[in-house]
């Protein structure tokens, strides 16, 4: 961000912020660098594709410095990349490699041997001029400039380098006599003493630790795990299965006994909200009905069908009695009236009874894969292998 300050026409100061974009420079020597890669890169590349033989035994003093490397790491690396090239790279390398001999033998071994019958003397040609034109014009110029450097150096530098040298120079001869003397007579004849020895002692050590200590280890390893994994584990499989997982089966199912009696229980409160327009036998068959559901979904079936036959019932003596207690045109619309609200109440209860079965249904299977998951495959899989280990046992 960069502010500028400019006059307006009346004399004050405004200030304007413009964004320019800062464009970072490479310095020479990164490009540098980044060419040098670049060249490298290349050049290996061409050198391994076309220079190098196929095998290392076919490698000579006149091959590139590159391949011998090259394939120190091919055999390093074709272990462990050769699945991935065989399943990935090789069809299109196939494909390809009939256009790659072509281009090798009919460009590059041509190019290659022109240019070592006819570039090769040009380049000794040029090879040998400027090695006459350094002799000729640098060195002479180099030789100058050292001589006078070399100058410079003894006017300024050199008399306070000797000073230093002569203030140091007999430390340094004390401390170069010192380590001289304790190499000579105390390092060199201990190590002499104590070479063959620490040999012996490596030698045996690495036998010990090949042949004996790392099979013994591995051997016991193995056997630490087979016997935990069938003695011990199956063991606790088994114990957890049959007394640790009823209980805690037992406080889930009490959980979730209590979250569907809620659940039923908002269900038919609603149905009651919504039907508490209707008479007073509804009413009560819909309070009566809700203390069934809230025990289990299969009593709201038998209690629902109870009521509705109860109300029916009561519908029937209430049709029949309203003669003598009401007048004649007001039964058509109270019979109506009454089996309109029986028909919603229904609904509602029909409704809370599908959802009340819907959440059983995902209960019942739940618990089902939980018992299949838990001793089926925990404590099923404990037992078989208990049984396999005594019958083993038992045929010893």
């Amino acid at each position: 961000m960069a502010i500028r300050n400019e006059k307006a026409p009346n004399g004050s100061i405004s200030t304007s912020s413009t964004r320019g974009r800062q464009v970072k420079r490479r310095g020479f020597f990164s490009r540098l660098i980044s060419v040098a890669l670049r060249l490298s890169i290349w050049y290996t590349l061409l050198t391994v594709v076309f220079r190098c033989p196929s095998s290392p035994k076919q490698l000579t003093k006149d091959s590139p410095n590159v391949c011998e490397p090259y394939f120190q790491l091919r055999d390093f690396a074709v272990p462990h990349l050769q699945p991935y090239y065989d399943t990935y790279a090789s069809p299109y390398v196939q494909q390809v490699q009939p256009y790659f001999d072509r281009v090798k033998e009919q460009a590059y071994v041509p190019a290659a041997a022109f240019a070592q019958k006819h570039g090769a003397p040009r380049a000794a040609q040029i090879q040998k001029y400027a090695t006459k034109e350094w002799k000729r014009s640098v060195r002479p110029q180099l030789d100058v400039a050292r001589k006078h450097a070399l100058k410079q150096y003894d006017s300024t530098l050199g008399p306070h380098v000797q000073k230093i040298q002569d203030a140091v120079s007999p430390y340094y001869t004390n401390v170069k006599a010192s380590a001289t003397d304790f190499y000579e007579l105390e390092l060199l004849p201990a190590y002499k003493h104590t070479a063959p020895y620490a040999k012996k002692f490596y030698g045996q050590a690495h036998r010990f630790s090949v042949n004996t200590a790392l099979p013994y280890a591995r051997w016991g390893t193995d056997l630490t795990f087979t016997f935990v994994r069938r003695q011990i584990w199956p063991r606790i499989q088994v114990l957890y299965g049959e007394n640790v997982e009823p209980q805690i089966f037992k406080i889930s199912q009490r959980l979730g006994r209590y979250r569907d009696e809620k659940k039923i229980e908002a269900a038919v409160e609603s149905a009651e909200s919504s039907a508490s327009s209707s008479s007073s036998s509804i009413s009560s068959a819909a309070s009566a009905s809700s203390t069934v559901v809230a025990s289990s979904p299969s009593a709201v079936v038998s209690s629902a069908s109870s009521v509705v036959e109860s109300i029916m019932t009561k519908a029937s003596s209430v049709v029949v009695a309203s003669p003598s207690m009401a007048p004649a045109e007001e039964e058509p619309s109270a019979a109506e009236q009454f089996s309109e609200d029986l028909k919603v109440w229904e609904e509602h209860v029909s409704i809370a009874v599908r959802e009340g079965l819907d959440h059983l249904r995902e209960r019942i299977q739940e618990i089902c894969d939980r018992q299949v998951e838990t001793q089926t495959n925990g404590v099923g899989q404990a037992l078989i292998v208990q049984l396999e280990e005594g019958s083993s046992s038992a045929f010893r």
